[in-house]
């Protein structure tokens, strides 16, 4: 094999590496996929998650509370 082929091959570490933070990307986006990506999204949607945990809480809905709880992680 020429060396011109080796240096333009990944090597299998890194193949592997590639592969490792793929895989952990898209599990993060499976599992936080749904969550505000910045901070101008965040903060409105952590104070509607508040005042709908609040209300739930003041109601009593403990089914209520514990999905909303789900929702914000």
């Amino acid at each position: 094999m020429r060396s011109s082929e080796v240096s333009s091959q990944l090597a299998f570490d890194d193949l592997l590496a590639h592969g490792a933070e793929t895989n952990l990307q898209r599990k993060q986006d499976r599992q936080y996929g749904d969550l505000p990506a910045t901070m101008e999204a965040a903060l409105p949607f952590y104070r509607h998650l508040l005042k709908r945990h609040h209300d739930a809480m003041m109601a009593g809905d403990g089914n209520t509370v514990r999905a909303l709880r789900q929702e914000g992680t």
